[in-house]
């Protein structure tokens, strides 16, 4: 299903669609009648994501719902592509605009998960979240606030983010400003960190696959420690060490210490 979706993104971006609005609204129509027919007659969810205790989940594994919703997403997206192509060329404040939300699509892509952690964490404990039934009135209102919180977090987020990469960014110039005066030994340890955080990380990711991220309620706290543990192993150590040693043999070369 994946993998469909991938290969209809490679035949966009080579062309295989441009000037063919005939295969776009097909593409929708199609889709979405299969989707209609899975979801009434097939038996298959309306909720495109994992619900506990479901019979039939659409994303574990991927479902022929699943292939057909994001089919007629991708339909969508591809009428809409020549309005969008020519107010990105009239407009600068809306090529602006799409710059840089592209540039955040990343980050959001790889951060999106954060936000649901942190509302959870707060927001379950204090009762600030309830849990009316699936499709009521109350859980689609409640939907308005958890999706305001999420956006909230998010861009919290995003913020730190942005400003870690920044200051990262002025020290990497620092350190690499000039070439060092010899050459910066390598740590001690090697790869031993790297293998061992990325083995630290598998076991939390299996540990929280299996039981869950709140297994009876309550949220994995020795899991998610390990996965942070792990991660500051594999990324942290050896690029702290290297840029501290760095930074020493430019100031013992500059005449600030020996």
């Amino acid at each position: 299903v994946w993998g469909v979706f991938h290969q209809v993104g490679f035949a966009w971006h080579d062309g295989k669609f441009a000037g063919r609005r005939g295969r776009a609204a097909a593409l929708l129509v199609g889709a979405a009648a299969a989707l209609a027919a899975l979801i009434g007659l097939a038996g298959f969810p309306v909720s495109m994501v994992g619900v506990p205790g479901a019979r039939i989940q659409n994303a574990s594994p991927p479902s022929m719902a699943l292939l057909m919703f994001g089919l007629a997403q991708c339909g969508i997206v591809l009428l809409v592509e020549p309005l969008a192509a020519r107010s990105l060329a009239r407009h600068a404040v809306v090529r602006t605009v799409a710059s840089r939300s592209a540039a955040l699509s990343m980050p959001i892509y790889l951060w999106h998960m954060a936000p649901v952690v942190v509302v959870c964490v707060v927001g379950y404990p204090l009762g600030w979240l309830a849990q009316p039934p699936i499709g009521s009135g109350r859980w689609w209102a409640q939907h308005v606030i958890w999706i305001g919180a999420l956006i909230a977090v998010l861009a919290v987020v995003l913020a730190i983010l942005a400003g870690s990469r920044s200051a990262w960014r002025r020290r990497a110039s620092w350190l690499t400003a000039s070439p060092p005066a010899k050459p910066v030994p390598a740590a001690r340890l090697g790869g031993v960190p790297i293998v061992l955080g990325v083995a630290v990380i598998g076991a939390a990711l299996g540990r929280l696959a299996v039981g869950g991220l709140a297994p009876n309620g309550r949220l994995d706290a020795p899991g998610l420690a390990s996965f942070v543990v792990g991660a500051l192993l594999a990324a942290g150590p050896p690029s702290f060490v290297t840029r501290l040693r760095a930074a020493r043999v430019r100031l013992a070369g500059a005449g600030g210490i020996r």
